[in-house]
Order: C-alpha cells, then sequence, then structure tokens
C-alpha cells in the first residue's frame, strides 16, 4: 500500500512513488510532490481532458467579458460625451476615469517663470493659466526627496533650463496666482458601478445630480467644494461631491451646517 490516492478518482495508487524538489521552505512547492498521483494512464489522461476543458471556459469567459466591457466602455464614453453637450442636467452620471501618468511628461509640458525663494531655494510656477497645477519648489545644490531624489530638469520662458535636486511639486506660495482647473460633480446619491474600474477602482455612479461641469474650469482648489456645501446647507441635506485637478481626484459628503438650514 502507497499511502497515496488517485487525484481523479480518489482510488489508492498503489506503486506510487513521490518526489520532491525540496523540503518546501521559502519554496512555491509547499513541501508537496513534484508529480500528480494518478492509479492508472487513463485516470491520468482524464484529469488532462477536464484540466483542459476548465481552462477552455475560463479563456472563452474572459474572452466574453472583455468583449462586454469593451461595450461598457464605449456605451460610457459616447453617454459622457452627450452629458457634456446637453445643457439639460442628466439624472445620472458615471464619473469620469482616472487614468495613471507620468509625473515627468507632466513637467515638460509647459514652460516656468522661476522665483528666488529667498532662503537658497527656488519656486518654479507654469507658464500657463492654471499656473498652480505647476508649482515645484526645491534647489540646485541641495538635496531632497521628491521624485524619489531624481534630478529634474525644467524648461524656462527665457529658453534656459534648471536642474533641481529631487524638487516637490506642491501648492503655490499665499502672494503667487492660485488658479487651477477643477471639475466636478455633486449628486444626492452614489453607488459603484457593478462592472467597470479605471486604474484606482470602481468607477462611481452619481444619481440625481445637483451640479456637473461640463469642461475642466479655471478657479480656485475648493470650488467644487465650497460649491457642495453651499448647495447642501440651501437644500438642507447632504450631497456627495467628487473633484478631480490635473493632480489627482477626491470626493466625500457635504453635510448641511445646522446654522445654515434655520437661518
Amino acid at each position: 500500500m502507497s499511502g497515496w490516492d488517485c487525484e481523479f478518482c480518489g482510488n489508492e495508487a498503489p506503486g506510487y512513488e513521490p518526489e520532491y524538489c525540496c523540503d518546501g521552505y521559502e519554496c512555491g512547492c509547499g513541501g508537496m510532490p513534484a508529480e500528480s498521483c494518478f492509479c492508472s494512464d487513463d485516470c491520468a489522461n482524464a484529469y488532462e481532458e477536464k484540466e483542459e476543458r476548465q481552462r477552455f471556459v475560463s479563456r472563452e469567459v474572459g474572452a466574453i467579458k472583455r468583449i462586454r466591457r469593451k461595450r461598457l466602455w464605449k456605451e460610457l464614453r459616447l453617454e459622457q460625451e452627450r452629458c457634456m453637450l446637453s445643457p439639460e442636467l442628466p439624472e445620472s452620471f458615471t464619473q469620469w476615469p482616472l487614468q495613471m501618468k507620468s509625473a515627468f511628461t507632466d513637467i515638460n509640458a509647459v514652460r516656468y517663470k522661476m522665483q528666488d525663494d529667498g532662503r537658497g531655494g527656488v519656486w518654479l510656477f507654469g507658464d500657463c493659466p492654471n499656473s498652480a497645477d505647476h508649482t515645484y519648489h526645491g534647489y540646485t545644490d541641495r538635496q531632497q526627496n521628491g521624485f524619489a531624489g531624481a534630478h529634474v530638469t525644467f524648461n524656462l520662458v527665457d529658453g534656459g533650463t534648471i536642474t533641481l535636486k529631487g524638487p516637490f511639486k506642491t501648492s503655490p506660495p499665499k502672494n503667487a496666482d492660485q488658479s487651477v482647473l477643477t471639475r466636478g460633480v455633486i449628486a444626492r446619491e452614489v453607488s459603484n458601478h457593478p462592472e467597470l474600474e479605471d486604474s484606482f477602482g470602481s468607477l462611481r455612479i452619481y444619481n440625481d445630480v445637483i451640479y456637473l461641469d461640463r469642461d475642466w474650469e479655471l478657479g480656485e482648489y475648493m470650488r467644487i467644494d465650497s460649491l457642495a456645501q453651499s448647495l447642501a446647507n440651501e437644500r438642507g441635506e447632504k450631497l456627495f461631491y467628487r473633484k478631480e485637478s490635473l493632480g489627482g481626484a477626491m470626493s466625500a459628503w457635504a453635510n448641511p451646517v445646522e446654522q445654515a438650514m434655520t437661518t
């Protein structure tokens, strides 16, 4: 008696002698035999046929899901285009998908105005309407940890360049232009899309939309937050909002302030 059972039929597999690659320490084998246990060639063949059928089904199901997701993405883009063109607010709106992008691509998108910070470092402001979206601070002679310590070269408006050692992308100082591009949506209810997701998780569906930006708007970074809070106070109910900037996105509930509800 071998003490090993066939992996297909469950009967004892006489004559089976397991072979091991190692004792399983820090190895994916887990200390199990390197070869599967079968009582006969018929069981081995039947097991392989069963596995192949399962792989086939998995491939077919995966292909069907990919085709469906592709169709859903196309429908989503068309629906969002209709929402952007319509003067009427939609009853529901699925958020814009966010995609990962290279920070260095963002840096090279504009030229920069340079300003001494009075402490040995420099501010760099993007020469564009939304300059606060392209604000960096760093030093030419002092190493910092921004961009994992990389030495980053910026193109200046005068045609020159400057290389900062580990600069940080940051908010501009109070005396500088604070204009950024943002877009947002405000609604009474929110839920996760049952099938579609972007790089950061499930897309959200906003139902009973109160406000929607048709395009990027230039203004203060807190524009959507303030508007959501104002609408929540005015309506006396909590509202869910999402705002996006070129640097990312955030979402939250705006709860009505009691004082604002009673005045």
